[in-house]
């Protein structure tokens, strides 16, 4: 799956797994690049996943470059919570472009 969104045009870097919807299923979610959306995948237990990047929201911030994607209960109130970590290899580009920030939120 993941390969196949990279072939869509959708790179990625880093991919999480984990049940995102606690639905017993392991579903994925891929780090973007720069004015890309992450990819967010639902496991339907038959083998398939469906991009649900969207439905999810995650789709409303494209503005940094993603290297690290997790899926974890960081506050432990039963739900996972989905971890990308923004950041850049090339911290010299800032220096002449502003849009590719060394530091993100």
């Amino acid at each position: 799956m993941l390969l196949s969104a990279v072939r869509a045009g959708r790179w990625g870097a880093w991919g999480g797994v984990g049940d995102y919807n606690l639905d017993g299923h392991t579903d994925l979610v891929k780090t973007h690049y720069y004015n890309q959306a992450p990819g967010l995948y639902r496991n339907d237990g038959k083998g398939n996943f469906d991009d649900v990047t969207i439905e999810a929201g995650l789709n409303k911030e494209t503005r940094f470059v993603c290297f690290g994607a997790g899926i974890v209960d960081f506050n432990n109130d039963g739900y996972p919570d989905i971890l990308l970590s923004t950041g850049t290899v090339y911290p010299e580009v800032a220096r002449v472009n502003s849009r590719f920030p060394a530091r993100s939120p």
